[in-house]
């Protein structure tokens, strides 16, 4: 059983959590090569987990990914920060946090629409600058 708390604060040398981020880093850099190959501009879409957007200390996930990314000349769109930004002037940031997450890792309707506007945001401020990195 993964303890999703435990691997969002563990290293890439993790005894436990360390094979599987070198697969997936590996697999990650297989796409970016193959969308290069063909002409295609890749970028990295990053999804926190909810309990992600309050406790900062658990977002090793995104460091590791988004500069794996970056080393790879892939542009990044974490979203961890457009939920922060969401529930910031809260009162309540975690009751706030609900309305955009049903459970841990997936979105309630409010959250679909925050990531829908992200990503139109990201598209279009991509075609201003000429690109997608």
């Amino acid at each position: 059983t993964c303890n999703v708390g435990r691997m969002a604060r563990a290293g890439r040398q993790d005894p436990v959590f360390g094979p599987a981020w070198e697969k997936t880093l590996a697999d990650l850099k297989h796409i970016y090569d193959l969308a290069g190959e063909h002409g295609i501009r890749a970028v990295l879409v990053i999804f926190p987990y909810k309990f992600q957007v309050m406790d900062r200390e658990c977002r090793l996930p995104q460091t590791i990914l988004a500069g794996h990314a970056k080393e790879s000349g892939i542009a990044v769109l974490d979203l961890v920060k457009i939920f922060e930004e969401a529930v910031a002037t809260s009162p309540d940031a975690t009751v706030e946090l609900s309305r955009y997450f049903m459970d841990e890792n997936h979105l309630a309707p409010a959250g679909h629409s925050l990531v829908a506007s992200a990503l139109y945001e990201y598209v279009e401020s991509a075609k201003t600058r000429g690109g997608g990195n």
